[in-house]
């Protein structure tokens, strides 16, 4: 990858779920929250307060006195933001300009990007640097439901004030709230993260904390959302990722696929199912799965044939017809990165998903994107179906757009869709995205757009180095 990156240097906390802690490495107890919310974001002073309370038991609760010296609070009323920031985090320069913005949790639409791991579930719920100044978070994930969302938020919370307090993940304990995977049951904190927590330990210039403070074993990019490292930092062959210790004993698909988690989908466990890829593709059109159709996407991109390709290119190709819920856009940046995992995972031909190729423009979105427009209609005589999985009898949950909502999802789609071609790890991918490249220096552009343009070409120049190197497996969770 080529071009200077401001984060090179950064290790990025994220997971399926992840929310965050507005403040430095260096945190002390009796910390102050200040929050911003996108003005299309809905949360209160109220649900701030609520989170906090519930963050502050479960310290209280573990019944050491270092955990107890710490206290959250919110610092002042909850500001709104509106163009001057992004409304969603899509690329590394979007992360960056929150970091720019300064020190706070910041509430936004979707997040799309959170270092070098690709999301294969199409997001996350936050994204953090350990030696960062600002977190950003959106409040609600789907796949899960309404009830574990809100029960994790304090655990997650506390979680990631631990990464920047310098803890690494706790892979032992399950139930640990450093756990790589969390649920609203994830409450325990040892002895040595209290120490963390109540300031009791001394941190090092990175933001480390001594050896002996650590858990047991710090480890790299998992299935499980855990630690990130930057691959600038590690060498190629370091960063693959590894399986928890022991692969779960193999439940019943569909138990699988409604499994409240907070964990990705690991290779191993993926592959308990390669037999019932076909079954798996029939759940992601039958509509009782709809609140499932990204797992269910991520699961085909591990254990997909090349048959699989064509039903993924359908959701793709899919315009919306009607408002859209989070699902529907949250299952097309989904099936992006899937289809190029398929595709490199068969060597497929280029012309085989020759649909990332166009879907790397944002008018390629714009189009499919506009008639769900408020206000737009489509007539029957049209012939455009919604999503495989929608039931056509049922009203949409989700919302009209707005001509920014294309715009920001188009540019969030079409980013993916780049991400998607470049996991194809082909050599004549390779090609065209250097040609990209060399058209994007010589094209008479803003320089703000020049400079995401070239950010998103090289981190996918990289991707496509890496998956042809060691596969696509080992850049996504």
């Amino acid at each position: 990858m080529w071009g200077s990156r401001e984060s090179v240097q950064k290790k990025v906390w994220s997971s399926f779920v992840v929310l965050a802690f507005c403040c430095s490495a260096n945190a002390q107890p009796g910390q102050t929250i200040q929050v911003h919310s996108h003005k299309k974001v809905d949360i209160t002073d109220s649900v701030v307060d609520d989170i906090l309370t519930r963050a502050n038991a479960v310290l209280q609760k573990q019944g050491n006195a270092a955990c107890a010296k710490l206290v959250l609070t919110r610092k002042s009323p909850t500001t709104t933001y509106g163009s001057d920031l992004p409304d969603s985090v899509i690329s590394e320069l979007d992360f960056q300009r929150f970091e720019k913005a300064g020190d706070g949790i910041y509430v936004v639409k979707r997040i799309t990007w959170c270092g070098d791991d690709v999301l294969s579930t199409g997001g996350a719920l936050g994204c953090a640097s350990m030696s960062g100044r600002a977190i950003v978070v959106i409040r609600h994930f789907d796949g899960l439901d309404d009830d574990f969302n809100s029960g994790v938020e304090p655990i997650t919370w506390l979680h990631e004030l631990g990464h920047l307090l310098g803890l690494a993940h706790n892979d032992v304990d399950a139930s640990d709230i450093m756990a790589p995977g969390l649920d609203p049951g994830s409450i325990k904190i040892n002895s040595e993260e209290c120490q963390a927590f109540g300031g009791e330990i001394r941190l090092s210039g990175d933001g480390s904390v001594p050896t002996a403070a650590k858990p047991k074993k710090r480890i790299l990019p998992s299935q499980s959302g855990s630690e990130r490292v930057m691959l600038a930092q590690v060498p190629i062959a370091e960063s693959v990722k590894s399986d928890s210790p022991s692969t779960p004993m193999k439940v019943p698909l569909e138990q699988f696929i409604k499994q409240q988690s907070t964990a990705g989908i690991s290779q191993s466990r993926a592959l308990q199912y390669s037999s019932e890829v076909r079954l798996a593709e029939q759940m992601l059109v039958t509509p009782q799965y709809a609140p499932y159709r990204s797992k269910i996407i991520a699961l085909l991109g591990l254990i997909g044939t090349p048959e699989t390709v064509a039903l993924l290119q359908k959701i793709v190709e899919t315009p919306v017809v009607s408002a859209p819920t989070e699902m529907d856009i949250q299952s097309r940046l989904a099936a992006l990165i899937a289809i190029g995992t398929i595709a490199n995972r068969y060597q497929l031909p280029e012309h085989d998903f020759d649909v990332l190729r166009q879907a790397v423009k944002p008018t390629y979105w714009e189009v499919r994107l506009a008639p769900a427009v408020a206000g737009a209609t489509v007539s029957q005589t049209d012939g455009v179906p919604t999503l495989p999985a929608n039931d056509p009898n049922q009203t949409s949950k989700g919302h009209a757009l707005d001509q920014d909502d294309i715009r920001s999802l188009s540019r969030a789609l079409s980013i993916q869709a780049y991400r998607g071609y470049a996991l194809t790890g082909s050599l004549a991918v390779q090609s065209k995205l250097y040609k990209d490249r060399t058209m994007n220096g010589q094209a008479a552009i803003p320089k703000a757009l020049k400079e995401e343009r070239d950010s998103v070409i090289n981190e996918a120049l990289r991707l496509n180095a890496v998956s042809r190197a060691a596969g696509a497996v080992t850049t996504i969770r």
